[in-house]
């Protein structure tokens, strides 16, 4: 053995160790497309995993499940205390949310919750604005997905909206 390989061995039985003992900071990542493209035959699956999170890992996947997703979702939650989901909200327009909104034919509730004092930039619409295109767009989804089944009006399935805010 040379004389530097030694060191290098037990530096780097040490570096395993620390690791085995300190916690690890894992951080999360998934591969949307690869995702979308594993499962792209069977929307109903990438619906049901995605109907559980927030919308913004939703805009994420490609545009062709947007649809199959939104109308798996039934509660909607607007969570301004996470700094990626507040960047998606603060950057819809209130068209965009109206879009969005559309896609949301089954949506049973909505619940914004933002930090008190919470500034919108200047420009975008607020939380209460972007709430009430999202409801707009499900009133016109659901019109519109009742209308191409049934040829009848249907009523809307929101029962709720919520507003909380809180250091």
């Amino acid at each position: 053995m040379a004389e530097g390989e030694g060191n290098d061995l037990e530096g780097q039985q040490q570096l395993q160790q620390q690791q085995q003992v300190a916690p690890s900071k894992v951080t999360h990542r998934i591969d949307l497309e690869a995702f979308a493209q594993r499962f792209s035959q069977i929307p109903v699956v990438v619906a049901y995993v995605f109907s559980f999170l927030s919308l913004h890992w939703v805009a994420a996947l490609p545009q062709r499940l947007w649809r199959p997703v939104g109308s798996q979702i039934t509660h909607l939650v607007m969570n301004a205390y996470d700094t990626a989901e507040r960047r998606f909200w603060c950057g819809l327009s209130f068209g965009d949310a109206f879009e969005w909104g559309r896609r949301l034919t089954r949506l049973r509730s909505i619940v914004v919750k933002y930090p008190t004092g919470l500034r919108f930039p200047s420009g975008t619409p607020d939380g209460r604005k972007i709430a009430t295109a999202l409801v707009e767009g499900h009133i016109e989804g659901q019109r519109a997905a009742a209308a191409a089944a049934t040829g009848q009006q249907a009523r809307s399935t929101l029962k709720s909206l919520e507003f909380s805010s809180s250091e």
